[in-house]
């Protein structure tokens, strides 16, 4: 099995659970709505709610879709030196250290093999040490 980065991993369980959630929430306010108040809903109204709510679960997989796309661009634009625990773009320079957005300790080119085993294509990841730009 592919090992899969935490920010991809995060982002596809919360597009699961999040369109679970509003679908199952707009499903589950019609069926109760029509339960409690069988006729102060008009007609068509249940079918509404169901409708909106099979549409926002699809749109927001949709939107997860793309926002994985986007960490994977970040990724190849900065040279695999992104973080996997949040996608926070790391400086190119720095060998190792700690990500400012969420603490992770991280060597640049072990994030570049966890991105490179995942899938994504970084054109300098196999760049050794002596390769690498001076620091300024």
């Amino acid at each position: 099995m592919i090992n899969m980065p935490k920010a991809i991993r995060k982002q596809r369980y919360w597009m699961l659970f999040s369109s679970f959630g509003f679908s199952a929430a707009c499903v589950g306010v019609g069926f109760v709505a029509e339960e409690l108040w069988p006729h102060a809903l008009p007609d068509g109204a249940l079918t509404a709610l169901n409708t909106l709510g099979f549409v926002g679960a699809f749109a927001l997989i949709v939107w997860s879709g793309n926002a994985e796309k986007r960490i994977r661009r970040l990724v190849e634009e900065y040279d695999g030196c992104v973080c996997t625990k949040c996608a926070y773009p790391l400086e190119k320079t720095v060998i190792e250290g700690r990500c400012p957005e969420c603490g992770m300790k991280y060597k640049r080119d072990d994030l570049r093999m966890e991105w490179w085993d995942y899938g994504v294509e970084i054109k300098r990841a196999m760049r050794t040490e002596q390769e690498s730009p001076p620091k300024e």
